[in-house]
């Protein structure tokens, strides 16, 4: 019985195939790693950039550099924690960080700003004591008669240093209400990242406003999602509780955002 050299051949040309696809998917994780590891490296010439601008008093130059600063060093800790790689960076690291952001910030006493870059790590001791720092000027604030209003900007933190915004604007006896989400994948220092936004011209009667995806979209009654907002002076509270809103996947309206300005 002869054999089939042809269907050897095949057999042998799908295997090398394969090996080669393995070998190219293989060489482009490692080229990948090796320019995440660079950039990672560059947190320590952002951070230098910005403690020379805040030393001069430039704190707005200062805190453009903090900022990348903050998003590289929590990008960063997400890739490469518990690995054994060329870079490392720790939780402290990360919220020394956060903190530079908060000082331009309190430099200019802008301290609602402040107040949200800290609490990204309420727990640390650094976050904590420039916190304590800032805790007579907030109170002053939440004296304030703005507050009353709901007219204004809250930040919800997205991750990598950006944020999910709401804001507010007085429309006669309504209020412009906006939404903006943002979802940090674990590629969204290079390729972006995905985003959903909503806006709707609504009363806002007792602290409570609801927008309904079907009304302001044009979709059939029932489709779409609901989001429910409670404003308090400090904050609002945003909750989705019906049906899936269409953003960007993982994108959700939900959770807590603190007030940033009036």
């Amino acid at each position: 019985m002869k054999t089939q050299p042809v269907q050897l051949l095949g057999l042998l040309s799908v295997v090398l195939g394969i090996t080669s696809l393995t070998t190219t998917a293989q060489a482009a994780d490692a080229t990948q790693e090796q320019q995440q590891i660079a950039d990672c490296q560059k947190i320590t010439s952002y951070a230098r950039a910005g403690q020379k601008a805040y030393n001069a008093g430039h704190y707005a130059k200062a805190r453009t550099s903090f900022e990348d600063q903050a998003a590289w060093s929590h990008a960063c800790r997400v890739w490469f924690q518990g690995e054994q790689t060329g870079f490392s960076i720790s939780d402290s690291a990360v919220a020394t960080a956060d903190n530079n952001v908060a000082m331009t910030y309190i430099k200019q006493k802008d301290y609602l700003k402040a107040r949200v870059w800290l609490m990204i790590n309420p727990d640390d001791k650094k976050s904590q004591y420039n916190l304590n720092l800032i805790k007579a000027e907030l109170a002053k604030l939440d004296t304030s008669s703005q507050r009353k209003s709901p007219v204004g900007e809250y930040w919800q933190y997205a991750g990598n240093g950006a944020w999910n915004v709401v804001g507010v604007k007085q429309k006669g006896k309504q209020y412009e209400i906006s939404f903006s989400g943002l979802y940090m994948g674990m590629m969204s220092m290079y390729y972006g990242p995905n985003m959903g936004e909503f806006t709707t011209l609504s009363p806002i009667n007792n602290g409570r406003a609801v927008w309904q995806e079907s009304k302001t979209e044009g979709l059939a009654a029932g489709e779409g999602c609901t989001v429910e907002m409670a404003f308090k002076p400090e904050r609002v509270t945003l909750k989705t509780t019906q049906g899936e809103c269409g953003f960007g996947h993982n994108v959700f309206a939900d959770g807590e955002f603190l007030r940033i300005s009036f």
